[in-house]
């Protein structure tokens, strides 16, 4: 697989397919998820998260991207249910800086 590249500065959003391991729940019903991106100097950033079908949900970041730092960023996805909680594996992709301003 290819790296994955995102220019800072642009509307962070992503579109994630949920694919159940053994023991968690079979769709997204009842589920909250909250995830976040953490750039290479550890910042935070909270992503909006609207689940879209049983299986399937969207993540943006409502805010203004240009500042985070360039570098090796990190995603992960934290879901809970009936008190318990579970996260994904974390992905990770490289952040560019703007060149144009």
């Amino acid at each position: 697989m290819s790296p994955v590249s995102w220019k800072r500065g642009s509307t962070f959003a992503v579109s994630v397919v949920y694919s159940p391991s053994a023991g968690d729940p079979a769709d997204l019903s009842g589920v909250t998820v909250a995830t976040s991106v953490m750039d290479v100097n550890f910042h935070r950033y909270p992503l909006t998260v609207v689940i879209t079908s049983g299986t399937t949900f969207t993540a943006v970041y409502i805010g203004d991207s240009s500042d985070w730092s360039a570098g090796t960023a990190a995603i992960d996805y934290k879901c809970s249910i009936a008190g318990i909680v579970f996260y994904s594996s974390t992905s990770r992709f490289t952040i560019e800086p703007q060149v144009t301003l």
